[in-house]
């Protein structure tokens, strides 16, 4: 055997290691590996990369022929709502939104639940310290 094939064939197994193999590889058994079916997602992101990319030039010519500050979106400027739609971006997500006592009832009783649980977990891992110590 050359010593390029040596590499690629696994080495020999004992009499041992072929009883203890549950399903034993047949000597002429080879994976049968082909081809994947074209993906629907590869066939989206191919149809939609001409889109961005002509939007991207539409871009650029824009920036060319006028001002910059027209097409960037980190500065709205004064009464832009009449000047069509403006996206707004709240990132708290209704995390202080407890506009009423129900909620805010809620969130408390969720905060003392948690703690409650924390110092039960705290008292248990310190007595199973004591007892190891102990013991």
């Amino acid at each position: 055997m050359s010593q390029s094939r040596e590499k690629l064939e696994p080495p020999a197994l004992s009499p041992l290691e072929r009883q203890l193999l549950l399903n034993a590889p047949s000597q002429t058994s080879r994976p049968n590996i082909g081809t994947l079916p074209p993906s629907s997602v590869l066939s989206k992101v191919r149809s939609f990369l001409p889109q961005m990319q002509q939007a991207n030039e539409q871009l650029e010519q824009q920036l060319q022929s006028c001002d910059p500050s027209v097409v960037d979106i980190e500065h709205i400027p004064e009464g832009a709502d009449a000047g069509g739609p403006v996206i707004q971006m709240d990132l708290a997500c209704g995390l202080l939104d407890l506009k009423d006592d129900a909620a805010l009832a809620a969130a408390q009783r969720a905060i003392a639940a948690g703690a409650a649980m924390r110092m039960r977990q705290m008292r248990m891992a310190a007595a199973a310290a004591v007892a190891q110590w102990i013991g």
